[in-house]
């Protein structure tokens, strides 16, 4: 099961709630400090609750500097049990 960005985000959005405002608000963030997701982290990030997917893309943005492959960085740890 393979997502756009996009529809990854209309996943997310389907949630409601605050952690997606959290969530919309990280994902800004990481897109005013240039770094542009790919399709399987943006699945990464729908599988997570909103509010934790806000958490980690907080992280990304924060660390983007230190992080060679942010994609890669959120796939891994949410493949290794991230919640």
């Amino acid at each position: 099961l393979s997502r756009a960005p996009g529809e990854a985000m209309a996943v997310m959005a389907a949630d409601g709630g605050r952690g997606n405002e959290l969530f919309n608000e990280s994902l800004t963030r990481v897109h005013q400090a240039g770094i542009e997701l790919d399709s399987m982290a943006m699945q990464a990030l729908s599988s997570l609750p909103p509010a934790h997917a806000a958490e980690m893309l907080e992280y990304v943005a924060e660390n983007a500097q230190q992080l060679r492959n942010a994609s890669k960085y959120i796939t891994s740890t949410v493949s290794r049990g991230f919640v």
